[in-house]
């Protein structure tokens, strides 16, 4: 059952001073918009989804539709709060102060927030800092008990090669500090590729690790003063040629797939969680982390942590919220609000990272350069359906907003109306894009879909008509 109480004790505590969730991407903000009365979404990208929600009631405030313009600014949530036409927003949506949330915190954004008197409901952006950087997470968790791959940290010119075979085998993995989706990873495979980055980093530090083959799986966290509470363990879907530029790139995450996990390796992964979660509360880390583990066998490595909300929330408290439980969003709220609450942690636990039938999977801008859209394919709910489905037979003209997927024009993608939240689909899907004119970064996202449905077949592969979809809603932005 979805906690009532805290709704109400959050809803009390905000009716004068409301929620902003300040973010590049509206979709970034999503599962408590129809929940918290006073909750606004604060944004810089206009697309389709935004102005579903405004149609919806969900109380948006988007800088570009403000303007009328588009890359008015640079991605950026700092950037963002700055704004003048941002800050009258929040200023006239206030009686009495109020709150800010972001999707990854940072000294600027959190200096901004001072000069307006709001409080930020984000960990502080040191402790992010801590536990998201590669080497001092490493430096930081590997004295816990906490399993990682074999690794090595040092300046990269100053690691021999051969030492690297002899310590960590012949596979390896260099991460920088600081990556995004994948571009901050390196897979080694030769002395050739290992000298290659050298030259081009040699006084870098770096966090070198053996490789490991087995499936990824990807879980939500919040480091609470109660316990660690978990919840959207996902099978990650990472490399898919066409979807990502980067090896490791991660294109999305299936729900249904962590029904290969026993349930007693499922426990093994809550623990390790509970122990980073431990060990980031001591430090004075609240809210919000994810992890990312590999499992080879019936052993468990974690290879990342993310010290932020991960990009899988907003999509799993929709899930959350039609299966009745509480969303995981709402006891990050209640944490740095300071806003007691009752939870069975174990129970909590085990109930949220249960199958579910529902995966999410992204297209990213594979090139090395920014990429400006230039076609228009419309967000909204769509079918996989036969040739036939994609005609008007009164007109013999093909319906608005078809995407075919093939040259046959046999496989349309069939627009069956507006729509930007997957509870809605209705056996269909969501698929979700960037408008025509917006820059994109690389490995930034141009599209996703979302679906009740399993994503992967049984050896964790993502579908063919998925991977075919979006290669050719990305032909279309074109």
């Amino acid at each position: 059952m979805i906690n009532q109480n805290l709704v109400q004790k959050i809803n009390k505590l905000t009716r004068n001073s409301p929620i902003f969730y300040v973010t590049n991407d509206a979709e970034r903000a999503l599962g408590l918009e129809k929940i918290l009365n006073n909750f606004h979404i604060v944004c810089i990208d206009h697309n389709d989804m935004v102005d579903y929600m405004l149609n919806d009631g969900v109380k948006v405030f988007c800088l570009e539709k403000e303007l009328g313009e588009k890359n008015v600014i640079f991605r950026n949530s700092a950037k963002l709060l700055k704004h003048e036409l941002t800050q009258k927003y929040i200023k006239e949506s206030s009686h009495s102060g109020g709150f800010l949330i972001t999707f990854k915190i940072s000294t600027a954004f959190e200096k901004e927030a001072e000069k307006l008197g709001l409080k930020v409901l984000n960990t502080k952006a040191n402790l992010n800092r801590k536990f998201e950087n590669k080497i001092s997470q490493y430096e930081s968790m590997s004295p816990n008990g906490i399993k990682f791959p074999k690794t090595i940290v040092g300046e990269l010119g100053a690691i021999e090669y051969s030492s690297l075979l002899k310590e960590i085998g012949e596979e390896i993995v260099i991460q920088f500090d600081r990556g995004h989706t994948g571009s901050g990873t390196f897979f080694v495979r030769s002395k050739g590729e290992f000298s290659r980055i050298v030259s081009d980093f040699p006084k870098r530090l770096v966090r070198i690790s053996s490789k490991i083959e087995g499936k990824v799986f990807t879980l939500n966290c919040i480091a609470t003063s109660k316990a660690t509470l978990c919840a959207g363990l996902s099978y990650q879907i990472t490399g898919v040629e066409g979807l990502t530029g980067q090896e490791g790139g991660t294109v999305g995450n299936d729900f249904y797939y962590i029904s290969k996990l026993s349930e007693q390796l499922k426990t093994r992964i809550i623990n390790e969680a509970e122990k980073i979660g431990s060990k980031m509360k001591k430090d004075g880390y609240l809210g919000f982390f994810g992890i990312d583990l590999i499992v080879r066998g019936n052993e468990i490595f974690v290879i990342e942590i993310n010290a932020r909300q991960p990009a899988s929330v907003s999509f799993f408290n929709k899930l959350q919220i039609l299966n009745d439980q509480t969303p995981a969003s709402l006891y990050h709220l209640a944490e740095l609000m300071g806003v007691d609450y009752d939870v069975e942690a174990k129970m909590y636990n085990t109930e949220n990272t249960q199958v579910v039938k529902a995966s999410q999977i992204f297209l990213r801008n594979t090139e090395n350069k920014i990429f400006t859209v230039c076609g228009s394919v419309k967000t909204g709910f769509y079918r996989l359906q036969s040739d036939n489905s994609a005609t008007n037979w009164d007109s013999e003209t093909v319906k608005d907003n078809t995407i075919f997927i093939d040259e046959d024009k046999d496989k349309p993608l069939v627009y069956n109306g507006e729509g930007y939240s997957v509870e809605q689909s209705e056996g269909g899907f969501v698929l979700l894009t960037q408008s025509k004119g917006k820059y994109i970064n690389s490995g930034n996202e141009l599209a996703r879909i979302q679906l009740m449905q399993k994503a992967v077949d049984e050896k964790g592969n993502l579908l063919q008509w998925i991977r075919e979809s979006l290669i050719a809603v990305n032909n279309y932005l074109r």
